[in-house]
């Protein structure tokens, strides 16, 4: 076989793979989103769909049920996100029930479950699931564990506490395994091993550590 036959195959298939790539990936017209997005409230969304799965590009969310898919950039106004995985942007309001997080902001809603990885969270309700690591800036914490990262401000009602630094705010009740204090006020909750290193500690169980809290009436 001559050179030249050797290099119109090549062509041949390149072009074949180049086809098949664009028709499994492609920027989606509203028309072929599933049912779902379709009757969600958008606005200037970009949605490519790969393989039949949802990757939402950019655009702002506005309410509706967010079912499957990624979420790599954009701004999410309100609804519920039932799964998928949110790569950045900037969630304001609404309540995430599952999926995973791996980075970005969030500003405000309520998180149910889920896996957090990364990011920056500023205000609102968490009520369940897995904290990895991270910036918390403010808000409510209900349950679940936190793996590691930096708490800046908040109160903590309840959980599990693995490791960390806490730098300010209200600690009402759970367990901390270690990290460090750096300041706030502690009120009740059994204190595993960690370093204390400033604020308030008014009840609760310390058991060892590096530093140790004066009890405060």
């Amino acid at each position: 076989m001559s050179h030249a036959d050797n290099s119109s195959r090549l062509r041949a298939a390149l072009d074949e793979e180049s086809s098949s790539a664009s028709a499994r990936t492609r920027l989606a017209d509203p028309s072929d989103w599933p049912q779902w997005l379709r009757d969600a409230d958008t606005e200037d969304a970009v949605v490519e769909i790969r393989n039949g799965r949802v990757f939402w590009k950019s655009g702002t969310w506005k309410s509706g049920t967010w079912r499957s898919g990624v979420w790599e950039s954009g701004a999410w106004e309100g609804g519920t996100w039932q799964g998928g995985t949110w790569r950045d942007g900037t969630w304001k309001g609404g309540t995430w029930e599952d999926g995973h997080w791996k980075g970005g902001t969030w500003k405000g809603g309520t998180w149910k479950g889920g896996t957090w990885e990364n990011g920056a969270w500023e205000n609102g309700a968490w009520r369940a699931g897995t904290w990895s690591f991270g910036r918390w800036n403010g808000g409510d914490w209900f349950g679940g564990v936190w793996k590691d990262g930096k708490w800046h401000d908040g109160t903590w009602h309840k959980g599990a506490w693995v490791r960390g630094t806490w730098f300010a705010g209200t600690w009402r009740d759970g367990t901390w395994d270690r990290g460090t204090w750096k300041s706030g006020t502690w009120k009740d909750g059994v204190w595993e091993y960690g370093a204390w290193e400033g604020g308030v500690w008014q009840g609760g169980t310390w058991k060892r550590g590096v530093g140790k809290p004066e009890v405060s009436k």
